[in-house]
């Protein structure tokens, strides 16, 4: 049995949603009439690394419904993964094609080559631009970054499909209109290396029609066949399966996959966490009681009502706990007769007292909120985070701070520029199939680059970009890409329209 999740998936999936509690759908039973008729306090409160009282004490349901109502948290994990991925995708990447072949020195693509480039990324373009891929990346990367991997799977809705199951064709500008790409859950979908043959299986569980209403559970699996063409392969729970026509993708799977070395959230990431929300909670609750004070009354008689019950004295501000001045003691002897008897007597309190509860010193709990807050932003790689209130760090001391969490962001760059490569692949041969004419775009590459920026930069750094750029190490595009122009070509186009729009110049008299 092939399983994708691991005893933290689903912990660090609730973590992210900001279910840091418990899970995000404890087990509730219900009656008949669909009322809850008990509840599973303990999954409620799974995640809480704080004191409670045993699940068996009778008091055990309501401190959980007492700590869910005064539960705080800040989900400073996600912070740090986000912070991550905005290293890496925050700015849309950079992305055209080249010709496979290698090209000599001066050499350049031949016009039929260059044709047949724009044109492909003209489609490719138009069909980034409406699927809106950057938020898609933005999004894979949170979660890939957090467990170490997203699958991206692709698809083509049926009614792009003609009855035999064939894909429809369409013109070159309508190629992908039908293809779209979906963000399956890390627990239900992966890819697979038979440990035996080395090949990779692609699978992802589904909920597939049943006749007459409903879903049940299945599965898709994606494999080469013989001949290297893509197989897709819908299995129903009794095993029964049916497969799709075999497409020629240059040997990649039906299933994306954004992998890297491992995942960033780990169990000490996940402990920190825990002990913030206590820190934060209890700091919460210190806080209600200063600003509701308790008070204790000892020795004083209790106030009752009309049929000699007590009062209750409670609510914000005045919860009191009333002692009766007057102790009852029972004790056994044994009496004149030898049988033993109860002798019941009274006696006062020496004396009454008037307690009030004051909140504790918060330094000590203030002070294990900073350490986890350190400690994730730590392990994250982003410490410079810690700098925020020291106004006189210099902007180079930060940069020399970030140098870890560069590193870290370079790392996932490459293993995102590798993905944008393939997924850019894929679209590309579904475009050429469904213009009926397969293999059209083999003879072209994708060539891809993350903007990586943390901090914009200085002037003596685009100094020495144009420098750089002058002497011809970098190219113009890239230069502007440096030194934060969200898109070179827009801005090279912008420039030559005021070029061609401006009135000309005098020239300088003598």
């Amino acid at each position: 049995m092939v399983t994708f999740s691991n005893p933290l998936t689903r912990r660090i999936t609730d973590y992210l949603r900001g279910h840091q509690l418990g899970p995000e759908n404890p087990l509730a039973v219900l009656g008949a009439d669909g009322k809850p008729l008990s509840t599973d306090f303990e999954g409620q409160v799974s995640y809480w690394t704080g004191d409670l009282l045993p699940s068996s004490d009778p008091r055990y349901g309501k401190q959980v419904q007492a700590l869910r109502k005064s539960f705080v948290f800040r989900n400073v994990t996600l912070e740090g993964v986000e912070m991550l991925a905005d290293g890496v995708g925050a700015d849309e990447p950079d992305w055209g094609f080249t010709v496979s072949r290698p090209l000599g020195d001066d050499e350049k693509p031949t016009e039929d080559e260059e044709a047949l480039i724009r044109e492909l990324e003209g489609i490719l373009t138009s069909w980034w631009d409406r699927r809106d891929l950057p938020g898609l990346l933005q999004t894979a990367l949170v979660t890939a970054i957090a467990h170490g991997r997203q699958p991206v799977r692709p698809r083509i809705p049926d009614r792009f499909r003609d009855s035999e199951g064939r894909l429809k064709q369409q013109p070159p500008e309508k190629s992908l209109d039908g293809l779209w790409l979906t963000l399956p859950d890390v627990a239900d979908s992966g890819i697979y290396t038979d440990p035996d043959t080395l090949e990779d299986y692609g699978l992802t569980r589904l909920s597939l029609p049943v006749p007459g209403g409903g879903t049940r559970d299945g599965w898709e699996l994606t494999r080469l066949d013989e001949d290297g063409r893509t197989i897709v392969r819908s299995i129903t729970p009794d095993g029964d399966g049916t497969d799709s026509g075999a497409l020629d993708l240059g040997g990649q799977l039906w299933l994306l996959e954004l992998r890297f070395a491992r995942g960033a959230v780990t169990r000490d990431v996940l402990a920190n966490q825990d002990a913030l929300n206590v820190g934060l909670t209890s700091l919460s609750r210190n806080t209600r009681w200063a600003a509701f004070e308790k008070t204790i009354l000892l020795g004083v008689d209790p106030p009752l009502d009309d049929d000699g019950r007590i009062k209750p004295l409670t609510g914000p501000g005045a919860e009191s706990y009333l002692q009766p001045s007057v102790a009852r003691e029972v004790e056994t002897q044994t009496g004149p007769d030898g049988q033993q008897v109860e002798v019941s007597r009274e006696r006062m309190y020496p004396g009454a007292s008037v307690n009030k509860l004051d909140p504790a010193e918060p330094k000590a709990i203030q002070a294990a909120i900073d350490q986890a807050t350190a400690n994730i932003y730590s392990i994250l790689r982003q410490r410079f985070m810690l700098m925020d209130d020291q106004a006189t760090v210099s902007g180079r001391s930060r940069e020399v701070a970030t140098g870890s969490y560069l590193r870290a962001v370079a790392r996932y760059g490459v293993t995102v520029e590798a993905f944008i490569r393939a997924l850019l692949m894929l679209a590309a041969r579904v475009s050429a199939i469904v213009q009926g004419r397969p293999g059209r775009y083999d003879g072209l590459r994708p060539v891809v680059t993350c903007r990586q920026r943390v901090f914009e930069p200085s002037a003596d750094a685009i100094t020495t970009y144009q420098a750089l750029q002058q002497a011809g190490v970098i190219s113009l595009q890239t230069l502007r890409g440096l030194a934060g122009i969200a898109d070179p070509d827009a801005e090279q186009q912008q420039i030559d329209r005021e070029r061609g729009t401006s009135p000309p110049q005098p020239k300088p008299q003598p």
